[in-house]
């Protein structure tokens, strides 16, 4: 408990920083029947804010290993590769045609002997009016399809925190949707 308070009390000012600019666009990203919708992103100050979100990590078969973005925490395992690997991970919240928080992650179709775990803090005014209940991490199969991934939802004073694991890599976003019946279901 005390290592997430420490992660949440470095990444708030930060996330606090790039801020919760009042922007033209939604709130959240319509998707479908409205069944599902992406959250989207804060505006940010520029791009090259955007491009500090872009996540490298450099995986060795007996270190773990962390990346910390403003908002974001991906962690791997001892033991999620059996070979070095470096992973990339390419922030959507630039993405022209639906930004999104959320990353799409390469060497796509790379798969892990352990599962990765992600964490975002998302700010108040990230989820203004959203049952955080509802808050998901989903895979976005490309196909209009999406996965629900398993997700922790944890509710801070002035955050809130999803937790996934990933374990096996592609486009991973936030979304809202119904409360899932079935971690799998698609959407």
């Amino acid at each position: 408990m005390r290592r997430h308070t420490f992660m949440i009390g470095l990444l708030l000012p930060l996330a606090l920083w790039l801020g919760c600019a009042v922007d033209e666009e939604p709130a959240t990203r319509l998707l479908g029947e409205g069944e599902l919708q992406l959250l989207a992103p804060a505006a940010s100050k520029d791009a090259q804010t955007d491009d500090l979100m872009d996540i490298v990590l450099n995986l060795r078969p007996n270190r773990p290993a962390t990346a910390v973005r403003p908002g974001v925490v991906l962690t791997a395992p001892r033991g999620c590769v059996e070979q070095p690997l470096q992973i990339t991970g390419d922030w959507q919240g630039d993405h022209p045609q639906l930004p999104a928080i959320g990353y799409d992650f390469t060497p796509d179709g790379t798969e892990f002997l352990l599962p990765l775990r992600i964490q975002f803090l998302l700010l108040p005014c990230q989820v203004d009016g959203i049952d955080p209940a509802r808050l998901t991490v989903v895979l976005d199969r490309e196909d209009g399809t999406y996965e629900l991934i398993p997700t922790e939802v944890d509710v801070w004073p002035g955050a809130v925190v999803l937790r996934a694991p990933l374990e096996h890599f592609s486009k991973y976003l936030v979304a809202v949707g119904p409360p899932p019946d079935d971690s799998n279901q698609q959407r």
